[in-house]
């Protein structure tokens, strides 16, 4: 499934990421195995927003590690990511 990212979510990723152009990344939309999911608390449907909020959150990614990354996983270079 292709999960296109809206323009509501488009601008709030400009907001996670301190105001960088998330345009920038030259993501659109990301794939993913299965149809969004809706919370039981409240109701908002998955968004790839929640995953980089998610990240955040738990301090797994810096906000410029995850820019940086998105940006050139979209030029085909590989990320170094030490797990």
């Amino acid at each position: 499934y292709l999960w296109y990212i809206t323009e509501d979510e488009y601008l709030r990723l400009n907001q996670i990421f301190a105001g960088r152009e998330f345009q920038e990344t030259g993501l659109g939309g990301t794939k993913v195995v299965g149809l969004p999911s809706k919370c039981p608390g409240c109701g908002k449907y998955t968004e790839f927003i929640d995953w980089v909020w998610t990240a955040l959150r738990r301090g797994v990614h810096t906000r410029e590690f995850m820019f940086n990354a998105l940006k050139a996983g979209r030029q085909g270079a590989e990320t170094m990511h030490d797990v």
